[in-house]
């Protein structure tokens, strides 16, 4: 679970993956912000997350603290696994099983476009 003062973010599992949850500390009220999600991040005062399509393809979204507010950052981002996520790029990589090779990409969330990087590129974002 994430936690950012007063607000606890948990994951529930469900027959389909993951749901994950807003709880305010201090009213003790829940909500579900989303259901079948693959990974999610705290960024800044937004949680950003990622819904599978269940084909190889990520819906991203963003939500306020309290789980409202809904944002579309993307649809039917192809992906193989996900990164860091920071106000500017999402970062992931599509793993291509014929090859075995493994290509990292970050998206500009303003320009909507993805951008092949390096994998120390996509590595130095972590450190």
């Amino acid at each position: 679970a994430h936690c950012n003062g007063k607000y606890v973010f948990k994951y529930v599992s469900i027959s389909n993956g993951l749901a994950l949850y807003s709880y305010n500390c201090k009213t003790g009220k829940k909500r579900k912000i989303a259901s079948s999600i693959s990974t999610s991040q705290l960024v800044g005062k937004r949680i950003y997350y990622a819904v599978s399509n269940g084909n190889g393809t990520y819906n991203i979204y963003n939500v306020n603290l309290a789980g409202g507010n809904k944002k579309t950052i993307v649809k039917k981002l192809k992906a193989f696994s996900f990164g860091i996520f920071d106000s500017k790029y999402i970062y992931y990589n599509i793993y291509d099983s014929n090859t075995s090779a493994t290509t990292y990409y970050r998206y500009n969330i303003k320009t909507k476009k993805s951008q092949k990087i390096s994998e120390s590129q996509y590595l130095s974002v972590w450190y």
